[in-house]
């Protein structure tokens, strides 16, 4: 779950909720991209399977926890490489 600190900072909150998403994934998310706008969240990138576009999702889920899920904008295109 992010800090409070994190939470505030535009920059850091998509880094952080990025690496999340890399981590759970094991990086199977390419051209994985994270932007903070206003009280949004969208996450943009390309997999090769559903499995691992519902692993992204749900990073998002527990990076912000049962309260502070802000809306999110989820891009992820699944095709094969």
């Amino acid at each position: 779950m992010l800090t409070d600190d994190v939470l505030h900072g535009g920059a850091e909150l998509g880094q952080e909720v990025e690496r999340h998403i890399s981590r759970r994934t094991a990086g199977r998310v390419r051209q994985l991209q994270v932007d903070v706008r206003d009280d949004c969240v969208a996450v943009r990138g390309v997999t090769d399977t559903y499995y691992v576009k519902q692993l992204a999702i749900q990073a998002v889920c527990e990076a912000f926890g049962p309260d502070g899920l802000p809306p999110v904008e989820i891009d992820i295109e699944v095709r094969s490489a």
